[in-house]
């Protein structure tokens, strides 16, 4: 019998590029839909739609701010960056802005490929880890929602540090390490979630790069303490990060504080998220786009069973680290990139999040794959074996599953029904899935949404004040006063509602109700100031509303109206030579008045020159 040919490079380079072809293909047939998908009321308002910085495309005014901001809690430049391209090459039209985010996924995934088959020298155990992270129902979380760019933009930096290492691990030289620096300095401007980064390097170093040679019974390569040294600089880059990421979600004040979340919650929470992504992954079913927090709800035997299988799992994967190491690795991969978002440092109100895993997800694939693998490798090449087809099943499987999900993120009212559907007490569900029939005028059904909100979660603030909101469109005044009223109850530095509430009182010609409200708070907001000022001049009470005119101006400058008002009150309080003044400030600030308003103040006195 003949030896069976060794392939040559030419024609295992042609195999490789036809497997990331058919990765490419399935990965795009799989999350097709997304491209059929508009915004969403979650985050994409406040990161695109409604975000004047991004909309303007790049410019240097809009560059400076992605750089200086902490907007959304968060300092991504790249991300914001990102989102203003596709807003200058595509406007405010929803595929573009899904097929960017569909075309990193694929190239991550591609990336992915390529990177293990070089490193490990395996195309079939490379292609399937690859093409379980680009089907995954899991990642449509990242891949569907416009807003969540900064994942699979900072992926793909990962995907390029990741590959320039091995580069540089293959043949150290300054020019390489400057590279690696250089793209994990851009992830971390993309998404700080790449802080571990410099950890998942190590983890190749142990396998399957093996520079730890001597840890695996083989002759040292290279010294501990230099491999070691040169994660230094990335992780100083990575303490930077986490510097500027703390600042922002401080001021933004998404950090949850201790006393609304207790360490002892927090820590039984990542506990049992962390398997519950586990199970998740193996079972891919009532994925929703929020999950809860349970805060102090969770069984304690199920933390407890969550507890041992961590350990049990980390205490299998140390006893196999020698035998099978990529087994160590997967496990430890997947446990040092979720450790940020696990919750000890809880940002935002879920209990987990299905976009959390799209890096993680890669250690737990890679182990499971090599370890299957090495099963098969005592399978006769030219045997039959149904274990071969495994792999493909569940990857049809799984593109399939992914294609019903992306299919949830058509639009807001899909999203949020059908986590109703598969989650308990959702109350951000209600919340959004109410903002969206309001914004389509059903204010009725928005208000049971609102009012179920806040019987699941009457300590939170926002179903009050969209509540007020509905009221108010829906001709309830007196019911919206008393939703505002109960969300700066929660929230006294709710200023939205205080706004509304003082518009609201305005309205009914509750003027000095409305102005008792702003001194008792000693709110600093032009709106408000500007909301009693037009009350007052309904009442022709003009010396007050000029008072109220003058302090909205002197809070903000930039008014219009206040300004423009200003004049128009001074005028008819009969100070003609303030109210020309007025005139001469407005033209200044470029703001236009009716010539019939400078006609009638001419009449009464000429324009001082």
């Amino acid at each position: 019998m003949e030896a069976p040919c060794k392939p040559t490079p030419s024609s295992d380079g042609r195999r490789t590029a036809l497997v990331c072809v058919i990765l490419a293909v399935v990965t795009l047939a799989a999350f097709s839909q997304a491209l059929q998908c508009d915004f969403v009321n979650f985050d994409d308002p406040r990161y695109v739609t409604e975000n004047p910085n991004v909309t303007a495309g790049i410019t240097a005014e809009s560059l400076r701010w992605a750089f200086n901001a902490g907007y959304a809690s968060n300092w991504h430049p790249l991300a914001w960056i990102s989102h203003m391209i596709d807003c200058r090459l595509f406007g405010i039209n929803p595929v573009g802005h899904h097929l960017t985010n569909l075309l990193l996924h694929v190239l991550n995934a591609v990336l992915l490929l390529l990177i293990l088959k070089r490193v490990t020298g395996s195309l079939w155990k490379s292609a399937v880890v690859a093409a379980l992270f680009a089907v995954h129902p899991m990642h449509v979380e990242s891949v569907a929602w416009v807003a969540e760019r900064k994942d699979v933009l900072s992926a793909l930096f990962w995907m390029l540090t990741m590959g320039a290492y091995l580069l540089y691990a293959e043949r150290p030289c300054a020019g390489r390490y400057l590279a690696v620096v250089a793209l994990y300095a851009l992830g971390l401007m993309a998404k700080p979630m790449l802080v571990t980064l410099p950890f998942a390097l190590l983890l190749l170093d142990y396998w399957p790069l093996r520079r730890f040679g001597a840890a695996l019974g083989r002759p040292l390569k290279v010294s501990p303490a230099v491999v070691v040294a040169e994660k230094i600089p990335l992780l100083a880059l990575a303490a930077g990060s986490s510097a500027l990421t703390m600042i922002a979600q401080g001021r933004g004040s998404s950090v949850a504080h201790w006393e609304m979340l207790p360490l002892s919650w927090r820590i039984d929470n990542a506990l049992v998220s962390t398997i519950s992504y586990i199970g998740k992954m193996l079972l891919p079913i009532r994925l929703a786009a929020f999950y809860p927090h349970p805060e102090d709800g969770l069984a304690v035997w199920l933390v407890i069973v969550s507890a041992l299988i961590l350990a049990g799992l980390t205490l299998l994967a140390v006893r196999m680290r020698r035998s099978h190491p990529y087994v160590l690795v997967g496990w430890m991969w997947y446990l040092l990139t979720l450790a940020p978002v696990v919750g000890i440092i809880q940002v935002g109100r879920q209990s987990m999040a299905d976009r959390y895993t799209y890096i993680p997800f890669i250690g737990l694939f890679l182990a499971v794959t090599w370890a299957l693998g090495e099963r098969w490798k005592t399978t006769p090449a030219r045997a039959f074996s149904p274990a071969r087809a495994v792999p493909a099943v569940i990857i049809g499987a799984l593109a399939v599953c992914t294609w019903t999900q992306t299919g949830h993120w058509r639009d807001s009212r899909s999203l949020w029904e059908h986590a109703l559907g598969v989650t308990r007490d959702n109350y951000t569900a209600h919340v959004n899935l109410g903002k969206f029939l309001a914004d389509q005028g059903q204010f009725d059904q928005a208000i049971i949404h609102y009012r179920e909100a806040i019987r699941i979660k009457p300590e939170f603030d926002l179903p009050h004040y969209n509540l007020g909101v509905a009221l108010s469109k829906a001709g309830r005044p007196d019911e919206a006063i008393e939703a505002y009223r109960e969300a700066l109850r929660i929230n006294p530095d709710y200023e939205a509602a205080r706004i509304n509430l003082t518009a609201e009182l305005q309205a009914q010609g509750r003027i000095d109700e409305a102005r008792e409200e702003i001194g008792s708070s000693g709110a600093e907001s032009a709106e408000m100031h500007y909301n009693i000022a037009v009350g007052l001049d309904q009442e022709r009470r003009f010396e007050e509303s000029i008072e109220e005119y003058r302090e909205a101006v002197r809070i903000d400058p930039s008014f219009v109206p206040a300004q423009h008002n200003l004049a128009i009150a001074l005028f008819m309080s009969g100070d003609f030579a303030g109210a020309w003044e007025q005139v001469r400030v407005c033209r200044e600030r470029g703001i236009a008045l009716p010539e019939t308003f400078l006609k009638a103040l001419s009449e009464q006195m000429p324009e001082p020159q």
